[in-house]
């Protein structure tokens, strides 16, 4: 999983919660039907993630962890794949165990971030994002978690030096100009949100928009 894509599934679910029922994201699928070994319901949750099918994904790393409980990359991947698939809470249980087995993972750190934000525990949050690894995965998400916990009109200015991380990376710089737009909006002031979309629009490509 890119960290384009985790960022992707992170930051609506702390700005704006998680759409739809989470006890309804979490209910069985009569076409899911995990199998019997670790390796083939792995296999299974990385094609059904190819395809785009969060909840299967999500279903067969579950699968795949009754039969190796302390895997660290099975327990990473079901994380990420229930954060896909609208399941923080369940997402956060996983990383709790997978804290046990890899306490250094950034992945570890962005949920448990993200769950601290969700709490209203924002210093916390800020401070497992500033305590990170630097990597892909942090250097593309963790700025714009960290910003968000500043978002409105009083923090307006933190929220934008928080951001400004994600510009240090040219695959990620486009971030900067599409968040500041949704904080300005958040802090009351859609015609410079306007601008900064107009930037997006003009100087960027968004990956996987054409």
């Amino acid at each position: 999983m890119t960290p384009l894509l985790v960022a992707a599934a992170l930051v609506p679910i702390i700005a704006c919660g998680v759409s739809g029922d989470e006890a309804t994201a979490s209910a069985d699928r009569e076409d899911i039907r995990p199998g019997t070994t670790v390796t083939g319901n792995y296999l299974a949750a990385r094609h059904a993630r190819a395809e785009s099918d969060e909840r299967a994904s999500a279903a067969f790393y579950l699968a795949a962890l009754k039969g190796s409980a302390e895997d660290p990359v099975l327990l990473e991947r079901a994380a990420l794949a229930l954060i896909l698939d609208g399941r923080p809470k369940e997402s956060i249980a996983i990383a709790e165990r997978l804290a046990k087995v890899a306490p250094g993972s950034t992945v570890v750190g962005l949920l448990l971030a993200v769950d601290a934000i969700r709490d209203g525990r924002l210093e916390d949050a800020r401070t497992v994002l500033k305590g990170l690894p630097p990597g892909l995965h942090a250097d593309a998400t963790a700025p714009l978690l960290a910003a968000w916990t500043y978002s409105g009109k009083d923090n307006l200015n933190q929220s934008l030096d928080a951001l400004r991380g994600v510009e240090a990376n040219p695959v990620t710089a486009y971030l900067y100009p599409l968040h500041a737009a949704w904080l300005y909006d958040a802090a009351g002031d859609p015609a410079t949100a306007a601008t900064h979309l107009d930037t997006v629009i003009a100087n960027h490509r968004i990956p996987g928009c054409a």
